[in-house]
């Protein structure tokens, strides 16, 4: 049965939140760093909708970027260190707005509700909590949708760190073998670190900003989530996850870029950052 896979107890402030969003929100979205428990949110989201008798549809990242990474762009624009080149972060971003639209137009049942993941760090799908005088914006700022961010206490978040060591090594999903390694985990924290310093008119101190700090991560996500109905998820215990948090026992129809919209989005980018300039398409993403 469907409730034994709910880990999160319901009547808990996190669980009540999530819950009471996949039975009047259209769209749930979660955004956050990597290892502050979003895709066990996610997860959880997905099987309390299919609880509810949703159609579940899923926009993810990885899902999204493997579409525009065809071989004429990843010829043009390679991966270096295991990060997407900016210049298809940027046109996945040109994309992903009028993929809600779509979405939204096309599935008008309310027993039909899409969840979906924010990476937001290096400009990745951020283009959802932006503010854009476009169809997209009337919709995002409904109340038709709302906007997680699981924020991890010290504690669990090293714990969740270890875990996400351990399944790199040895998956129980192959999606697990491709997560993020911890020093890109270390690396976004330490850019919410500088986003943090830069707004606060705070020198840089390298030991100091490598330590995560709740707090800060809160305040930086707070402002980028300023335009979007949004909500806090604190997270102060670590859950038992049964099996890998990428496992989805419901059915979940996932969104991807047509051929069209992909050829669309590398025209507009061809446009606005020509030539060289697509290697710095995504420097200002949180400057908005």
């Amino acid at each position: 049965m469907l409730e034994e896979s709910i880990v999160i107890d319901v009547s808990s402030s996190v669980g009540s939140q999530m819950m009471e969003a996949v039975k009047s929100r259209r769209m749930v979205f979660v955004a956050g760093l990597p290892s502050a428990g979003k895709s066990f949110i996610l997860q959880q989201l997905t099987i309390m909708a299919g609880i509810e008798g949703r159609k579940v549809y899923s926009l993810q990242w990885d899902d999204a970027r493997r579409s525009f990474e065809t071989e004429e762009a990843l010829a043009r624009f390679p991966e270096v260190d295991n990060l997407t080149h900016p210049a298809i972060r940027k046109a996945v971003g040109y994309w992903v707005r009028n993929a809600v639209v779509k979405w939204h137009a096309a599935n008008p049942d309310p027993a039909n509700t899409l969840i979906v993941e924010l990476p937001v760090m290096g400009g990745r799908f951020v283009e959802l909590m932006q503010q854009h005088d476009d169809e997209a914006e009337n919709l995002l700022a409904s109340d038709q949708v709302i906007m997680f961010t699981p924020i991890p206490s010290v504690e669990v978040r090293a714990a969740i760190e270890n875990v996400r060591q351990e399944t790199i090594t040895n998956p129980r999903h192959e999606l697990e073998a491709k997560d993020a390694p911890l020093y890109i985990v270390q690396a976004e924290w330490q850019s919410v670190r500088q986003i943090y310093n830069q707004q606060n008119g705070i020198e840089s101190d390298a030991k100091r900003d490598s330590i995560y700090d709740p707090e800060i991560y809160r305040e930086v996500f707070l402002n980028l989530l300023r335009f979007r109905n949004y909500s806090i998820l604190d997270i102060d215990q670590l859950y038992e996850v049964k099996g890998s948090a990428y496992e989805r026992p419901v059915p979940v129809e996932v969104i991807e870029a047509e051929e069209a919209d992909i050829k669309a989005s590398y025209e507009r980018l061809d446009i606005e950052f020509p030539g060289e300039k697509a290697e710095r398409a995504i420097d200002d993403w949180a400057n908005y």
